[in-house]
């Protein structure tokens, strides 16, 4: 009896070793939070690992922006996302390296405008940031040009 016990404990130790392993990991590709004008922001999601990592995280943001190509619908990289206030002032401009854009904003009316690096057309979108939950938006940048 004894060792069956032994291996019972043994597998429970090493299936915990294991989550808390998964959870290291994940901290450990967290793009890191960066501040600019005020505003912060986490930018990323290459890979699974990374867009788990930044669910992780995504109750301390209140906007969450996904880039896709319109088309294919493919996770877009390298785009250029401009937040502009209801007044037209530009509260947040930042490369999104990845696909994922999580940002946390003061309550209100936003104009996100983006563009894909490897296109110069842009795509827009109205946000509202409330007081409480998450706005989720998508915006799909054009294809990238045949080369």
């Amino acid at each position: 009896m004894k060792p069956r016990l032994t291996t019972l404990a043994m597998l429970c130790w090493f299936g915990l070793a294991n989550a808390v392993r998964a959870d290291d990991a994940s901290i450990d590709v967290l793009p890191e939070a960066q501040v600019r004008n005020g505003i912060e922001f986490r930018a990323g999601g290459v890979g699974l690992d990374e867009r788990e990592a930044l669910r992780t995280v995504q109750d301390h943001y209140n906007l969450w922006l996904s880039f896709a190509r319109k088309g294919s619908g493919a996770y877009a990289a390298d785009t250029q996302v401009t937040i502009q206030d209801a007044r037209g002032h530009v509260v947040l401009e930042v490369l999104a390296e990845g696909p994922l854009l999580l940002v946390r904003l003061p309550v209100g009316h936003y104009r996100v405008t983006a563009h894909a690096l490897d296109d110069s057309d842009t795509v827009s979108q109205r946000v509202t940031v409330r007081e409480k939950g998450v706005a989720r938006h998508v915006l799909q940048v054009p294809e990238a040009a045949a080369g």
